[in-house]
């Protein structure tokens, strides 16, 4: 258990590294055609047909995993739909910064669903997060902190912040299924990623659906920016996040996963597009404090008071 677990904590982290690339990916396929629901209808097709062909020996329908892989799906939806349009209504920073603080919500999501009051570690450890995250996204003044209240950007940041709450939601959900539901996870990735599309497919009949919508994308910009979110953001990324899940508890599995915003600042800089900064050093630095109050802290408090072998089996107990 310990290897799969230390293989999926690994593997959690280059979904971040991908998920750090997303943001300006999104930003360059939003300029190319000005229509977020037909982007990630596209996204979500190809997601799903690329999952489909690769796993179809492995995907074995129930009437379980249809029912709450679907659920799964349109809480999927609504966090993709509101932060791809909470994005056209704000800046990249804001919507990377209140997109991760679904870290916020996901110990108390677990706290309501499953009884499990977080532990101090894990809250000094969301709250050291977010220190970290508001000095990486805002930098060293935070004047783009008051940016970010100001009436241009109120409706951006607060379907940013809606987002992040259904993402939330998505993520412990996922958990409960692999867990709790004995839903495994090739059928629960397949059945997530095509109702996904076809909530999408819904959406964009009733909003981008339109010939000048249409003819007005940029193919050229639109065409590799898409298929970038659909392989790799979408297909790779939830693949690996839910098979992580089955071996990592949901508060761990949003902490490591927030660092995807520490990496969309450092990603520009590795690509000369920006100057490293003491923000970025400093916000990353506690980022990182973060993951490791939560991940190790909290393990060797536990063992100490012989509460548990191992935090890991504290998720388990409270959904058996």
């Amino acid at each position: 258990m310990s290897k799969k677990r230390n293989a999926s904590i690994f593997l959690l982290f280059i979904v971040a590294i991908v998920w750090g690339f997303g943001y300006m990916i999104t930003d360059i396929a939003l300029q190319a055609s000005h229509a977020p629901s037909l982007i990630n209808l596209i996204r979500f097709c190809l997601a799903s047909i690329l999952f489909g062909l690769i796993f179809f020996k492995k995907i074995k329908l129930t009437k379980t995993g249809l029912t709450w892989g679907t659920l799964c799906g349109v809480l999927l939806f609504l966090g993709f739909a509101l932060q791809t349009e909470g994005l056209r209504h704000t800046t990249i920073s804001n919507n990377a910064f209140f997109t991760s603080s679904n870290i916020l919500f996901v110990p108390f999501i677990v706290w309501v669903f499953f009884k499990q009051k977080p532990s101090w570690v894990t809250l000094v450890g969301v709250a050291v997060a977010i220190c970290g995250l508001l000095i990486l996204n805002f930098g060293a003044s935070l004047t783009t902190l008051d940016d970010a209240i100001e009436s241009q950007y109120f409706w951006g940041n607060f379907l940013s912040l809606l987002s992040a709450f259904a993402f939330g939601c998505h993520m412990v959900m996922t958990s409960f299924c692999l867990r709790n539901k004995g839903i495994d996870n090739v059928q629960i990735t397949f059945v997530e990623l095509a109702s996904t599309a076809v909530c999408f497919l819904i959406f964009f009949l009733f909003t981008d659906c339109s010939e000048q919508v249409l003819t007005q994308i940029d193919w050229s910009q639109f065409g590799w920016t898409v298929l970038f979110l659909a392989v790799l953001n979408t297909a790779f990324a939830y693949t690996g996040q839910i098979y992580a899940q089955q071996f990592v508890e949901p508060n761990k599995v949003s902490l490591i996963l927030c660092t995807e915003s520490m990496l969309g600042a450092i990603i520009p800089v590795l690509f000369g597009l920006e100057e490293f900064g003491w923000q970025m050093a400093v916000g990353g630095a506690l980022v990182v404090l973060a993951i490791i109050l939560v991940e190790y802290v909290s393990q060797v408090i536990a063992k100490k008071n012989e509460k548990q072998e191992d935090v890991f089996n504290e998720y388990d107990q409270t959904i058996e």
